[in-house]
């Protein structure tokens, strides 16, 4: 299994994706999601530090591991 860690300089962790597979990059709604949250934490890694960030609002899915990869979909 293959690990995506995206970090900045300073060592904050913006994206820590465990547990990639080859077959998941052949499944295109699993590719489009890791994609775009890749997309994303590269997004914030240009950002100023999330401490001076305003708040956002963000909408949290808690799924048991072996349906995470429904969230995306």
């Amino acid at each position: 299994m293959a690990r995506i860690l995206i970090q900045t300089d300073d060592r904050r962790t913006l994206l820590d994706e465990g547990d990639i597979e080859v077959a998941d990059l052949h499944d295109a709604p699993l590719r489009s999601a890791l994609f775009e949250r890749i997309g994303r934490a590269l997004q914030d890694a240009g950002g100023p530090p999330a401490s001076r960030r305003p708040a956002a609002r963000r909408v949290a899915v808690i799924l048991p591991a072996v349906d995470y990869r429904e969230v995306g979909a």
